[in-house]
């Protein structure tokens, strides 16, 4: 199909773009455009219907609301994830407090607010450098296209994972302070 379209774009003069190899662990995910079609969300049995694999448990973690739109798959590491585009979802708005803080950013320290609460920096990356040298030392030294070398990988993505992993944690609870409802 990609030659067949790379030989139409030469005969009809444009720039064809030679096809590339796509390797299978460059695409991890793949999405359904439409619930219905291909795919469908069971939300009283916690499960999904896809296309070609069948039903598949759901550990869900909180209650979907609207309508089911598009269903995603996505893999990360060794682990997956579905995520559910929805429609007509019902809004939430905030009631206003009638207050404003500033907040400065900065690096020594992650944040300031003008009501005088500090927020230091966690620096995640700093104390996760060890182990992630020695894995990506490890993977250097591994024979490239070899078994060893793609768990060697792994390894490597594991660490990074883990780090995005504590640094969205850590902005999530910091966005939502528990002090926050008390001062």
């Amino acid at each position: 199909m990609a030659f067949r379209a790379f030989f139409r774009r030469v005969r009809s003069g444009e720039t064809p773009g030679y096809p590339r190899f796509r390797a299978g662990h460059r695409f991890d995910s793949v999405e359904w455009p439409k619930d219905g079609d291909g795919s469908r969300w069971q939300p009283e049995a916690a499960r999904v219907h896809l296309q070609g694999i069948g039903h598949v448990k759901v550990a869900v973690h909180h209650k979907v609301q609207g309508r089911v739109k598009t269903i995603s798959v996505k893999r990360e590491g060794r682990r997956w994830f579905m995520v559910l585009s929805c429609d007509d979802v019902p809004a939430k708005p905030l009631e206003p407090t009638g207050r404003a803080v500033g907040i400065d950013v900065g690096i020594a320290s992650f944040a300031v607010t003008s009501e005088g609460h500090h927020i230091d920096n966690p620096r995640f990356g700093r104390k996760a450098a060890g182990k992630l040298d020695e894995a990506q030392q490890v993977l250097a030294r591994k024979k490239r296209g070899s078994n060893n070398r793609r768990a060697a990988r792994e390894t490597v993505a594991a660490r990074h994972r883990k780090m995005a992993n504590q640094r969205r944690d850590f902005h999530h609870k910091t966005a939502r302070p528990s002090w926050s409802a008390t001062t």
